[in-house]
């Protein structure tokens, strides 16, 4: 268990990054050009431009995220809430950064925020026994969407690479699949919790009955999980892409 005083430092050190971030926007935003890097690849690369303006919004947002996750005083949430606010005021804090110097990200940095992402919510998951086997179905799902997220880019050039796709309606595309897994395991993992908490009430189920009906509709949400993980994996390997 983190102390007080060490929570103080968390506190300190987040405001410290958000004022930081606000500082470095308001003493450079008269010298920057009209355009800026706003869009950049997985690599880091700009790939796209906008108004300046667009940094005001990367302050707003960063202010509301620190005034959430500062506000936020359930008791179970407060130690995460301080966590995950030092973490983006640091991430964020490093993207403005670097849009200001007008130059691309560090090639890492979309590896070392996902890292970061899938690290707090695993720690997070796992801390509760109880309900460890949906925890681990959920950095299942997790893991799927951050694969589709940094594969969906290099499967769509590649195929644009070895086929001819415009004005054709015959050839298959691999990011449909992805996001048909995607969808569909989004779906299934939510609507499968939400209709084992609906159903016990709506149709008078005894404490008996909802416990196998909610036992049911676990295994359908670890089964399905499962599948459309591997099928992500599959498609995202037949494509060709690196896993490394």
């Amino acid at each position: 268990m983190i102390s007080k005083n060490r929570w103080l430092i968390v506190e300190i050190a987040s405001l410290l990054a958000l004022l930081f971030n606000v500082a470095v926007v308001l003493l450079n935003y008269s010298s920057l050009p009209s355009a800026i890097p706003a869009h950049f690849s997985w690599n880091g690369v700009p790939s796209g431009l906008d108004d300046k303006s667009t940094l005001l919004d990367h302050l707003l947002v960063l202010a509301a995220a620190f005034t959430i996750l500062s506000v936020i005083r359930f008791k179970s949430a407060i130690a995460w809430c301080r966590v995950i606010k030092l973490e983006w005021m640091i991430l964020h804090g490093y993207l403005i950064w670097a849009i200001v110097q007008l130059h691309g990200l560090n090639p890492a940095f979309h590896n070392v925020l996902l890292t970061v992402i899938l690290a707090t919510a695993l720690f997070a998951l796992l801390r509760n026994a109880a309900r460890r086997v949906d925890n681990l179905i959920l950095i299942a799902l997790v893991a799927q969407v951050a694969l589709v997220i940094r594969g969906w880019e290099p499967v769509r050039k590649a195929h644009l690479l070895t086929h001819n796709t415009l004005g054709s309606t015959n050839i298959h595309v691999p990011t449909a699949d992805l996001f048909l897994w995607t969808a569909s395991s989004l779906i299934l993992f939510f609507g499968t919790k939400m209709w084992a908490a609906l159903a016990p009430p709506v149709f008078a189920l005894s404490s008996e009955r909802a416990a196998i009906w909610r036992g049911r509709l676990r295994w359908i949400r670890i089964s399905t999980t499962i599948l459309f993980l591997v099928l992500t994996v599959i498609t995202l390997y037949r494509s060709g892409y690196n896993f490394n």
